[in-house]
């Protein structure tokens, strides 16, 4: 589990702030930065990706790159679309009640 990158705390704090994500939909993705020890940088544009595929097949993707790098990643960075995250849980919360 780790705590999401500080800009997204920032947009969100009340959620954000004390939050420890050990999962996140890709589906409310829009990059992932992925930071080497060797200084390598690469961005992953999974807005894109989602438009052509089905999310399950984007997150498999993610998946298998993480597992195949995981000892050379010193650090991940994500982006997600807070506003539909935030429109989606207001939007659950209202059918639960």
């Amino acid at each position: 589990m780790f705590k999401p990158p500080e800009h997204l705390v920032k947009q969100w704090p009340e959620v954000f702030e004390d939050l420890h994500i050990d999962t996140m939909p890709v589906a409310y993705m829009n990059r992932v930065r992925l930071i080497f020890e060797d200084g390598r940088i690469w961005e992953i544009d999974v807005y894109k990706q989602l438009q052509g595929s089905h999310p399950e097949a984007v997150a498999d993707a993610l998946i298998e790159i993480l597992e195949e790098y995981a000892s050379e990643i010193i650090d991940l960075d994500f982006d997600i679309d807070v506003e539909r995250l935030k429109e989606d849980i207001k939007s659950e919360t209202k059918n639960l009640f």
